[in-house]
């Protein structure tokens, strides 16, 4: 008599069929079914569960330290959240193994999560049963990688020593005329030192009693001034029938309440007809000072070329 076995988890089904002879004694079919029983995992009291050493404050902090928060930006993620989720094993000695990964959103971050939990094998302490009994564990570890838009870059600053950049009006960037009483002409000219133009102040024909002063001002602000001792400005300086006045350089220590103090290059700059010649002048510098403004001036009759100026604070040129 043939038999037929089928098994499917703890369920065993047999069967016996028997054929009938060719002389219409017909089907006769025997059937035979045995459940085998599994008895139930034993289950545990957990003591204690696995910790990393030093509580959840110290695996906290030891995320934070040892995790590459910008992985996914470096590898070209978009602006986002990005969830991971890691599974781990910690064995009864305090190592780690089995390490899986759930749910990846890509860009490395579930490769970084990894790298960091396997850093950390042999710093647990394993989980325990009642009775003292050490046993293995297993531990889900989820972390969210954040992708922030890109802050804007902020604007490009352009000193312009040189006078070397315009605008659309064709005016010298990071420079302001001055005309105290609009008794000079102040226009940049292709007469330049270097580059391709320098800067003309020229007195105005025809103007009776008081001139003023003609300046071409431009500043440098605090935070290139914080923690400094020294600022020192030079500039070339061109001169055409100069009387009645100077052309120089000069400069004042700004504070919150005015200046604090002043220089400039009255005392030694050329007179009448000079080729270019270099003028520096230099202030100390205190806590006090918010700002420095400086730039070129002329008084009287005549003309006065400017070019090339340097920043240096504390012997360090400002480009």
């Amino acid at each position: 008599m043939p038999f037929l076995f089928f098994r499917k988890t703890s369920i065993v089904l047999l069967f016996s069929l028997l054929l009938s002879s060719s002389y219409g004694r017909g089907w006769i079919v025997h059937s035979f079914l045995r459940i085998d029983t599994i008895p139930p995992a034993p289950t545990y009291k957990i003591q204690s569960e696995a910790e990393f050493e030093g509580g959840k404050e110290a695996w906290k902090l030891f995320l934070q330290k040892n995790v590459q928060g910008d992985v996914p930006r470096k590898k070209g993620a978009p602006a986002g959240r990005y969830p991971v989720k890691v599974r781990f094993l910690i064995n009864t000695d305090g190592t780690v193994g089995n390490v899986s990964i759930i749910s990846d959103p890509g860009y490395g971050a579930a490769e970084e999560l990894v790298r960091v939990i396997k850093l950390s094998s042999g710093k647990w302490k394993p989980a325990i049963i009642e009775g003292g009994k050490v046993i293995k564990s297993i531990r889900t570890q989820p972390m969210t990688f954040e992708v922030k838009e890109p802050a804007a870059k902020p604007p490009e600053i352009i000193r312009n020593y040189g006078f070397e950049y315009f605008d659309a009006q064709f005016k010298i960037v990071s420079w302001v005329p001055q005309n105290t009483k609009n008794g000079y002409i102040i226009v940049p000219t292709p007469s330049a030192r270097s580059g391709i133009v320098s800067l003309l102040i020229m007195s105005k024909r025809n103007i009776e009693g008081e001139r003023g002063s003609g300046l071409f001002n431009t500043i440098i602000t605090k935070n290139v001034l914080d923690g400094k001792k020294k600022v020192t400005i030079s500039a070339y300086i061109k001169t055409e029938n100069l009387e009645d006045g100077a052309a120089s350089l000069w400069m004042q220590l700004n504070g919150k309440t005015g200046i604090i103090s002043d220089k400039n290059s009255d005392d030694k700059t050329a007179r009448g007809n000079s080729d270019w010649t270099k003028y520096t002048i230099e202030l100390p510098l205190t806590a006090d000072v918010q700002s420095v403004g400086f730039g070129c001036k002329m008084t009287g009759k005549g003309k006065a070329w400017f070019d090339d100026f340097e920043v240096y604070v504390d012997g360090i040129l400002i480009k």
